[in-house]
C-alpha cells in the first residue's frame, strides 16, 4: 500500500514540475517581448521594415529637418544670451547620439530628417547672426529723416534725433547738452540723479553723483573734501535741483556769471544777494542752499561751486 502511495504522489510531482517549468518559459518569453517592444519604440524598427523612399516621404523628410532646424538656428542666431553655447552644445550631443546609431536602425528617411535638421540649423544660425548684426528691417536713416520732417520738426532738430544727441519723446531745450568749462551737463545725468532724495544716506547720494561722472563727479568730490559728511548729499541734492529743474538754461553763462560774483565779493551775505539779483537759476540755487543748510557750511557750498567751474 504504501508503495502505491509513494508512486502516485512521484507521479504528481513530475507534473507540478513539468507545469512550473512550461510557467516559467512563457514568463521568459513575455518578458523578452516586452523588452523588444520597448527597444523597438525607442530606436525604431529595423531597416527590414523601414518604409519605402518614395518622393513624397523623402521630401516630408527634409521638411522635418528643415523646419526644426531653421527655427531653432534662427533662434539661437537672434540671442545674445549666454544660455545659448548650453543649448548648442546640449543640439550637438543630442546629433552625435542621432548619428552614431547602428546602421541597422538608421533607414533613409531618417537619415533625410537627421542631415537636413543639422544643415539648416547651422543656416538658422547663420540667417539669426545677420539680422542681429545688420537690422534689415529697421528704417533707413534716410526714412528716419523724412518722418521727422513730415511731422514739423527742422533738419537740423531731425539730424539731432537721429544721431542720439535729442531723444525723441522730450523737448530740445531739456535734452540738449550744455558744455562747460569744466564738461558737459546732460539731462540723461539729471535723469539718473532724480532717484536721489533727502531720505537717501549720504554716502550713497555721494556715489550717485560719482557715477554719472563729468560735472556732477568732479562736485561730489570737492562737496565732501570741504563740507561736513552730514550736509554733503544735501549740498548735492541743492545744486542738481537748481540746475536741473531750469525751464532755460545757458550753462557757459550762467557760469562766467558765477565766477564773476565769486571773485569779486568777500562775505556770504554780498555773495549770496549777487546771485540772488543774477540769473533765475542762480536765485533759484540760492534758496535751495539757504532752506537746507545752515550758514556756516553755505559758503563752501559755493566754494564748491567755483572749483568745480574753474577746473
Amino acid at each position: 500500500m504504501s508503495a502505491i502511495v509513494f508512486f502516485v504522489f512521484k507521479i504528481k510531482s513530475g507534473v507540478f514540475m513539468k507545469e512550473d517549468n512550461q510557467n516559467k518559459t512563457e514568463t521568459e518569453q513575455s518578458g523578452s517581448e516586452r523588452i523588444s517592444a520597448v527597444k523597438e519604440l525607442i530606436l525604431g524598427e529595423a531597416n527590414g521594415n523601414a518604409p519605402k523612399v518614395t518622393f513624397i516621404y523623402g521630401f516630408s523628410a527634409i521638411f522635418n529637418g528643415l523646419g526644426i532646424g531653421l527655427l531653432l538656428g534662427v533662434l539661437l542666431g537672434l540671442s545674445v544670451s549666454p544660455v545659448v553655447s548650453g543649448v548648442i552644445a546640449t543640439i550637438s550631443s543630442l546629433l552625435a547620439v542621432l548619428v552614431g546609431l547602428n546602421e541597422r536602425l538608421l533607414d533613409p528617411l531618417k537619415s533625410l530628417r537627421i542631415g537636413s535638421f543639422g544643415l539648416f540649423s547651422v543656416a538658422g544660425i547663420l540667417l539669426g547672426l545677420y539680422l542681429r548684426a545688420n537690422d534689415p528691417f529697421a528704417p533707413t536713416l534716410l526714412d528716419k529723416m523724412e518722418e521727422y520732417r513730415s511731422i514739423g520738426y527742422s533738419d537740423e532738430e531731425a539730424r539731432e534725433m537721429i544721431t542720439g544727441f535729442i531723444r525723441a519723446d522730450s523737448g530740445k531745450v531739456i535734452r540738449q547738452a550744455s558744455v562747460l568749462y569744466s564738461g558737459t551737463i546732460e539731462a540723461n545725468d539729471c535723469d539718473y540723479l532724480r532717484y536721489s532724495n533727502s531720505d537717501t544716506p549720504p554716502e550713497e547720494i555721494i556715489d550717485a553723483f560719482k557715477a554719472a561722472d563729468g560735472f556732477w563727479k568732479k562736485l561730489a568730490a570737492e562737496i565732501e573734501k570741504n563740507m561736513t559728511k552730514e550736509n554733503q548729499g544735501t549740498a548735492l541734492l541743492a545744486v542738481r535741483d537748481s540746475f536741473c529743474n531750469a525751464s532755460q538754461l545757458d550753462f557757459e553763462k550762467t557760469q562766467l556769471t558765477f565766477i564773476n560774483i565769486m571773485n569779486n565779493s568777500t562775505t556770504l551775505v554780498e555773495i549770496e544777494s549777487k546771485l540772488k539779483n543774477s540769473e533765475p537759476v542762480l536765485g533759484n540755487l540760492v534758496s535751495q542752499v539757504q532752506n537746507r543748510i545752515m550758514d556756516f557750511e553755505r559758503l563752501n557750498v559755493y566754494r564748491s561751486l567755483l572749483n568745480v567751474f574753474m577746473s
